[in-house]
């Protein structure tokens, strides 16, 4: 679960694809001082040209910054699941977790 997920999970969202609106967030730490630019790069990558038709419904994505990992999926219902992760937390932890909130 993402509370078992500890120090390497700091941020969870879900949004629409088609208009990029976050509809659910968790934020893993209480006063994580991140939190602001943990939005900022959700709406960054939703806003992307296009983002909605190139992000096909269970398919997986993984970008991988200096310090952290950006994983997202979707599903039927044009829904973005979305985690920010540390770089070093395995795709094969992160997905799993994203598909019981999916579910």
């Amino acid at each position: 679960s993402i509370m078992d997920a500890g120090a390497n999970i700091f941020f969870v969202a879900v949004a629409r694809a088609h208009d990029g609106v976050i509809v659910a967030s968790y934020v893993a730490r209480e006063g994580d001082y991140n939190k602001p630019q943990y939005f900022n790069t959700v709406n960054e990558v939703l806003s992307a040209p296009d983002f909605s038709a190139k992000v096909a419904p269970g398919s997986r994505y993984r970008l991988v910054g200096n310090a952290n990992a950006f994983n997202f999926t979707s599903d039927n219902q044009g829904r973005v699941y979305i985690a920010i992760t540390t770089s070093e937390y395995p795709e094969r932890l992160a997905f799993p977790m994203l598909q019981v909130i999916i579910e």
